[in-house]
């Protein structure tokens, strides 16, 4: 069977180290969160440019980014979540325990640091463009309601190299620090040949994917 990966750029890596031989892996950019209708756009013509019997998605629902995708020759599969942090914790479970801890929470990781465009690093931008009043200020505010900061560690990258933006983030907003382990337990399993009906969306081809398939992770929010 021929199997392919389109992935967020936020476990990219993380993928790549545990791609089994002969799979394709591509990397879409994590700034297409910011609109899901790009992101659905860019994820659809990714699938239509892919030949093969089962394309295997490194996302989450991601604000209904996935909502519509289809394939007319190939099974697609994703992750039973909401997006990409949940899929570094193993599950949706995990991810919904850590919510319910600290609603406030937010996540970085090798991938979001790498790739994600943060309020810390718009901070930078803001102040080169004005001044470091209103940096300052359109950064806090963007963070208002966060209380804790989270670094998920991962085998992408040693965790050490990852502290001093981690700890220099939390440092800026006044947020608590806490490390906590990542697994690959779900993305394991999302390139394993079977795949298990509570834990991720399959549709066959033809078919569309929708958002009641996702409805036992609505309603957290992104990190």
């Amino acid at each position: 069977m021929r199997r392919a990966v389109v992935a967020c750029k936020t476990v990219e890596e993380e993928l790549r180290q545990i791609l089994p031989p002969g799979v394709e892996l591509r990397g879409l950019e994590q700034g297409l969160h910011r609109a899901p209708e790009k992101l659905r756009e860019s994820l659809q013509r990714e699938i239509d440019s892919i030949d093969a019997d089962e394309i295997l998605l490194g996302y989450g629902n991601c604000g209904n980014g996935v909502v519509g995708l289809k394939s007319s020759t190939a099974r697609l599969v994703v992750p039973k979540v909401d997006d990409c942090i949940a899929i570094l914790l193993g599950s949706y479970e995990r991810y919904k325990h850590e919510f319910e801890q600290e609603p406030g929470t937010y996540w970085l990781s090798h991938g979001w640091i790498e790739h994600s465009e943060d309020p810390l690093k718009e901070y930078e931008r803001v102040k080169e463009k004005w001044d470091e009043e209103t940096a300052r200020w359109v950064a806090h505010e963007t963070m208002k309601g966060y209380h804790r900061m989270a670094l998920v560690a991962t085998w992408a990258c040693p965790l050490g190299q990852l502290r001093g933006y981690a700890h220099q983030f939390a440092e800026f907003f006044d947020l608590d620090y806490q490390e906590m382990e990542g697994t690959g337990d779900l993305l394991h399993a999302l390139l394993q040949e079977e795949h298990a009906a509570d834990r991720f969306v399959i549709v066959e081809p033809g078919e569309e994917i929708t958002a009641e398939m996702f409805l036992t992770s609505v309603g957290l929010p992104n990190g």
